[in-house]
Formats: C-alpha cells, structure tokens, sequence
C-alpha cells in the first residue's frame, strides 16, 4: 500500500484546476462576489483573509509620514495610523501568493 497515494492525487487535481484556471480566468469568480475577508485591489489581485489591524511603531510611522509629505499624500490623521496586513495574495493567474 502507497501512503501517498491519495496526495498524489490531490495534486493532480489541483494541477488541472489551476490548469483551468490560467486559461479562462473569468471562471475563478462565478458568482461576481467576493468572498468574506476578500479585498480587491485592481487589475485581478485580490487580497485574501484573514486580516490583522496593527498600529505603525514611532519609526515606521515617522518613515511613512516623511514618504507621504513628498508625494504630497494627504492624510486625515496623522499622529496614528493604522496598517491591515493580509494572509494570502490571489495572482491574475489563479496562483496564491
């Protein structure tokens, strides 16, 4: 008996899903919802949850304030801002990243 067996069977079957996946993308979102946790950022890349909310530390902070004053950024509260950091990121190409 092969224990690994049904994990390579799996893997075939992912293999073909991605497979299916790579030629006709439209098919990955059937239903034109996203699902929960899920944001989109453009152009066919989602970020995927789940998500984590943290505060930016007093040197990332200061870091990203001198970055946003010369691209003249505008942001509305500048002494606390706040970074969503995702799990996953879903490729055009069906991949997760």
């Amino acid at each position: 008996m092969d224990p690994y067996a049904n994990l390579s069977q799996r893997i075939i079957k992912q293999a073909y899903v991605n497979a299916l996946y790579a030629l006709a993308l439209d098919l990955l979102h059937t239903t034109g919802k996203l699902p929960a946790g899920t944001f989109d950022i453009g152009e066919n890349y989602l970020l995927l949850g789940p998500c984590k909310h943290h505060q930016m530390d007093v040197t990332t902070l200061g870091a990203f304030q001198k970055i946003s004053d010369m691209h003249n950024w505008r942001i509305k509260n500048r002494d606390s801002l706040s970074v969503d950091r995702f799990a996953r990121l879903l490729l055009p190409n069906g991949q997760i990243a």
